[in-house]
């Protein structure tokens, strides 16, 4: 009777200390093995499609059941079964065409000059005219084409003026309070634009190698634009000015000289090369970094400059005789001047994804969850968050965007209990999208979108990637889907990103998929 008390005694010692400490360890070592399993079929999928080997099997043995301890406690069990309906990730950007040129020039000579009152046209009543001197009220329009040109205004009246030309020297004079409004359009030219007396000047300079000399006035407001390389503006004041600089291009330069104090000098350096333009977005490069200005001021004044380009890079100068506040940013949503692509929106699929899940329907120890999620491989557990065992194949760096995309043409099966499920999969089909590339290019910027059950691990991994500046969002009609903790009910949350990426490179492989 004692030997009988003593065997149910140690017996139930067994059952009650060691047999759940046993079968913990077993259900840990289950977890361990099925996630290695994962693993392994992760990397299967993303080797086949690294190799374009199109028509390949591949297999993964999926092992439900942890190990026993018979005769006392059977196997815990597991499930395998198809993602969440809607799971799903996809990208949206647009692809802008071949760039096209529809910049200012070859206007038909010609205007209403030669009706402007108290105006003599060299030669006489041509609609071309290599001079032109006005007296009285004068205002007009005209277009000269080829040559050199020389314009004599009085004050007061209002001028619209082109110019076509290259090689050529180009000089407009007036004394006060004229409004002109000035277009050329050429290379190598000397412009001159002078006015003795107050006035506003619009100018805009299309063209590379120009020399552009600005003596202005007291109290004048100089719009300029300059679109080229290797032009370089000159600007001398008697008193302040107010001049607003932007400039579209590379190796250009501006001096400023005052001889008096109130200038104020907003001066913008956009990164361009319209010499070799290979997109209509600007900034692109760092080519403001070549371009510089300088200023030379008595008594001080405002001065603002900024230099725009991609890449924050900076080593453009600006001279020291002045303080300049000086900004290196880049500018969104920019085109460039005259230059212009047929854009069109794109967006992968993104249905019906690449996922499927199990349950470790755990006894002796927490249950747990993992899964296959649009490439990233996901462990979570009951009121815990959602972590990446794996992350998925998305990285952005220098505004570059690389995202592997993987797709199942149908959902998993379903199988429950503690055998051994078989994935069979086969690589269908691989589409690469890499911009820019043959003329095509991005516009605007790109969002990465990713509906999921485990939205949590998927917002963090956006965060941790890109930069705080383009902060991720999660949005659900669930409550805890985005800010935890997991809910067994796998409710989608959508996370998405939008990044200012200049370059793109998605690969979309599809996946036949099988479980047996």
């Amino acid at each position: 009777m004692l030997g009988l008390l003593l065997v149910v005694t140690m017996l139930a010692n067994y059952l009650a200390t060691q047999l759940p400490g046993q079968m913990a360890v077993n259900e840990g070592d289950h977890e361990l093995q099925v996630e290695n399993q994962l693993l392994r079929l992760g990397a299967l999928l993303r080797s086949a499609a690294s190799s374009g080997a199109i028509g390949a099997q591949l297999s993964q043995p999926i092992s439900l059941g942890s190990q026993g301890e018979p005769p006392f406690a059977p196997p815990s069990s597991g499930a395998i079964g198809p993602a969440v309906a809607g799971s799903s990730m996809y990208a949206s950007f647009t692809v802008a065409g071949p760039t096209s040129y529809t910049g200012p020039g070859n206007w038909p000579a010609g205007g209403n000059v030669g009706k402007a009152g108290g105006c003599t046209l060299t030669p006489s009543g041509s609609s071309d005219p290599t001079t032109v001197s006005c007296s009285g009220g004068a205002s007009f329009t005209q277009n000269f084409t080829n040559g050199s040109h020389f314009i004599t205004v009085p004050g007061g009246g209002k001028f619209n003026i082109n110019f076509t030309s290259s090689y050529s020297t180009i000089a407009f004079s007036t004394s006060s309070g004229a409004t002109l409004n000035s277009i050329v359009a050429g290379s190598h030219d000397n412009i001159y634009y002078n006015a003795s007396t107050g006035g506003t000047f619009h100018i805009t300079i299309v063209g590379n190698h120009n020399n552009i000399t600005l003596p202005t006035s007291s109290g004048m407001s100089l719009y300029v634009t300059i679109v080229g390389n290797n032009n370089h503006l000159s600007v001398t004041a008697p008193t302040g000015i107010t001049m607003y600089l932007s400039v579209y291009g590379s190796y250009d330069t501006a001096s400023e000289t005052t001889s008096s104090a109130g200038a104020s000098i907003y001066a913008y350096f956009t990164g361009f090369d319209p010499v070799n333009v290979t997109t209509s977005n600007c900034p692109y490069g760092n080519d403001s970094s070549t371009d510089s200005i300088t200023a030379s001021v008595p008594d001080g004044g405002t001065f603002d400059l900024t230099y725009n380009n991609t890449g924050y890079a900076h080593t453009g100068t600006q001279s020291s005789g002045v303080t300049w506040t000086t900004t290196w940013s880049k500018v969104t949503g920019l085109t460039c001047p005259y230059f212009s692509a047929t854009s069109l929106p794109q967006k992968t699929s993104g249905a019906p994804g690449a996922g499927f899940a199990l349950e470790l329907r755990n006894i002796y120890s927490p249950q747990a969850f993992l899964a296959y999620d649009q490439g990233a491989i996901v462990f979570s557990q009951p009121n815990s968050v959602p972590t990446f065992l794996v992350d998925p194949n998305v990285s952005y760096a220098d505004a570059e965007l690389t995202v592997w995309m993987p797709e199942f043409l149908s959902t998993v099966g379903t199988e429950v209990g503690v055998g051994t499920a078989a994935l069979s999969v086969r690589l269908v089909s691989l589409l690469n999208y890499s911009l820019p590339s043959d003329n095509y290019e991005l516009s605007g910027d790109t969002t990465l979108t990713v509906v999921s059950p485990y939205a949590q691990a998927w917002w963090g991994f956006f965060n941790a990637t890109f930069p705080s500046t383009d902060a991720a969002t999660c949005t659900s009609t669930v409550k805890n889907a985005c800010d935890g903790p997991f809910l067994t009910s796998l409710p989608l949350g959508t996370v998405a990103v939008t990044v200012p990426a200049t370059e793109l490179d998605i690969q979309v492989a599809t996946f036949g998929i099988t479980l047996s």
